[in-house]
């Protein structure tokens, strides 16, 4: 079976808008699912990238005499516990940081902590569960809510102090430590700093309880261009308490003096959240892992991924084991915020850049059609302009083969048939013209006198002016900067159409100035000039014997652009008008 010819169908501006929109669309939507799982990915990536606390284990029972290594250890695990994460942003960066990143060889980027494990953060669905067992398997420490301040007692050594709710049971001091725990749990664009000037601190069991203290409280103040200022308040505090094994310390204001601190920061787990946690896993070296999958899953129902991890420490010659549970909420304020404005921003670049291809591609289709168009009409114009001169020859010629006219009759006919070959080849001609002029290669521009070229156009027609009494008048003079060929074509083109259109006793005008050249012309009534630039289209069909072929403005339109010109015709009840802008 023979293939059928389909013809192309035409892309219209409807169509190609609602294709560019479900591309972009399209495209925007794969971006958002990768962009979602990236960020997941990075999340679970720094979660279960915990550096092992076996070194701090080592360091703090290298320690001899400082009391049980144990409850330092718990505070250095409580402290390392929580995991603030950082997830890469998509950014522009502006000009003057990608010339000092290039000047310092250095990278521009840009990350938001967008997720974070533990209650310090105050994100619900987010734990972090730091647990000690023996060798037996037995839990001799958890990570309870404490505030965790690290001492300098010498060059170079840190040790691990926590101020927890049972660190006393004076009640000023449990009233205290509620107090510094709810400065702890304020939004987190809010800042709370707690300085401590003196404590008392137990060196065997690693506790301290603040003596003299203030807590500066920081909130910034927004407007609609962004930070406007920020808030400031502090709070002083000092109590006295008589503890047993507790001495009294002050601490130097300045870091090169000891000994000196690090202001308290506070962590930890409640411990019915702890306890919560641990009764979905077995805490078994090795072989741990969930132990409870229907607590696990409603555990999870707040929370969208987890992390566990053990390893073995030594203190004192005995092994303990470690165990660090993490469970965690992507979908927090800051995490959602960020990929929306990632999203938000890609598909306001996806749509702009959407929108150009479609507005190129609309006219870049709009070009090719008008094209198509173009060569179409060309050609039925031509088949239909052909027709007549090829009919007329076929009957004359079919008139002299039958032999019976005369002498005088068969000169006429002959002469209708070369007078008819001539029309058909002068209409060949310029349209072979007409579709060469497509392109200015190798066009040599020349300074034109414009009136010069206009008088020896109209030499031509000074027989025809004169026997249908057309006057003809020339003001002003200019040249133009041109292809002369070319120019000489729009000159001629416009006195021929103005000639053949003028009536008997009518008037020709050309009037020339450094910008333009206007020919104009009397007619007998208004012209419909919408597509007379077109090929084939004559002003008037009723005078299309005089030999016309309705090429001449296609083809001044056309040698005018070619020279960067631009031709405008109008026309009134009594006046056609043709204006060349140089």
């Amino acid at each position: 079976m023979k293939k059928r010819f389909k013809k192309t169908k035409r892309e219209t501006l409807k169509g190609l808008i609602i294709k560019t929109v479900v591309i972009a669309s399209l495209i925007c939507g794969a971006f958002a699912i990768i962009r979602w799982n990236m960020m997941c990915r990075v999340v679970d990536y720094q979660l279960g990238d915990k550096t092992d606390i076996s070194y701090e284990a080592n360091r703090i029972d290298s320690r001899k005499g400082n009391g049980d290594p144990l409850p330092e250890l718990l505070n250095e695990m409580t402290q390392h516990a929580y995991t603030a994460v950082n997830v890469p942003d998509i950014y522009v960066p502006s000009p003057d940081e990608i010339i000092s990143s290039i000047l310092n060889w250095s990278t521009v980027s840009k990350s938001v902590s967008c997720v974070s494990s533990g209650t310090v953060y105050d994100t619900p669905g987010c734990y972090s569960v730091a647990v000690i067992t023996d060798e037996a398997g037995n839990i001799i420490g958890e990570n309870t809510e404490r505030f965790i301040m690290n001492i300098w007692f010498r060059e170079g050594e840190c040790e691990f102090y926590s101020f927890a709710e049972n660190t006393s049971d004076d009640p000023e001091v449990a009233s205290l430590f509620e107090e510094l725990k709810n400065s702890s749990s304020f939004p987190y664009h809010v800042r709370d700093d707690i300085e401590v000037d003196s404590a008392y601190i137990n060196r065997k069991t690693h506790e301290f309880i603040p003596c003299k203290f203030r807590i500066k409280h920081e909130e910034p103040v927004f407007n609609s261009d962004g930070l406007d200022h920020i808030n400031t308040t502090s709070k002083e505090f000092s109590i006295s308490v008589k503890e047993k094994d507790f001495e009294f310390i002050e601490f130097s204001a300045d870091s090169e003096h000891f000994p000196h601190c690090a202001d308290p920061w506070f962590g930890g787990e409640k411990q019915e959240d702890i306890d919560r946690i641990l009764e979905c896993f077995e805490l078994v070296r090795f072989r741990g892992g969930i132990s409870d999958t229907e607590k696990f899953s409603k555990l999870m129902e707040e929370s969208d991924t987890y992390n566990e991890q053990s390893y073995s420490v030594y203190l004192n010659g005995e092994m303990y084991n470690v165990f660090m549970i993490d469970i965690l909420k992507y979908k927090t304020p800051e995490f959602k915020n960020l990929f929306r404005k990632n999203v938000f921003h890609f598909s306001i670049i996806v749509f702009i850049i959407a929108a150009l291809l479609c507005r190129h591609r609309y006219y870049k289709n709009k070009t090719k059609y008008a094209l198509e168009d173009y060569e179409r009409d060309l050609t039925n114009h031509l088949a239909h302009d052909m027709k007549t001169p090829l009919m007329a020859i076929g009957g004359y010629a079919e008139n002299i083969l039958d032999g019976k006219l005369t002498e005088d009759e068969k000169k006429e006919y002959l002469e209708a048939i070369i007078e008819n070959v001539e029309f058909a080849d002068s209409t060949m001609s310029r349209t072979l013209m007409l579709n060469s002029m497509d392109g200015n290669a190798g066009f040599k521009y020349e300074t034109t006198d414009v009136g010069k070229v206009v008088s020896e156009a109209v030499k031509k027609y000074e027989p025809l002016l004169e026997q249908n009494n057309i006057s003809f008048s020339l003001e002003g003079s200019a040249t133009a900067k041109a292809e002369s060929t070319s120019f000489e074509k729009i000159v001629e083109n416009l006195i021929s159409n103005a000639v053949k259109y003028t009536p008997e006793s009518g008037s020709i005008k050309v009037m020339i100035d450094k910008n333009k050249m206007v020919i104009s012309n009397t007619v007998n009534g208004k012209i419909d000039t919408r597509k007379l630039k077109e090929p084939f289209v004559r002003g008037e069909e009723s005078r299309s014997n005089l030999g016309g072929s309705g090429l001449g403005l296609s083809i001044a339109e056309r040698a005018a652009a070619l020279n960067g010109f631009r031709l405008n015709i109008s026309c009134t009840d009594n006046e056609f008008k043709a204006e060349v802008k140089f």
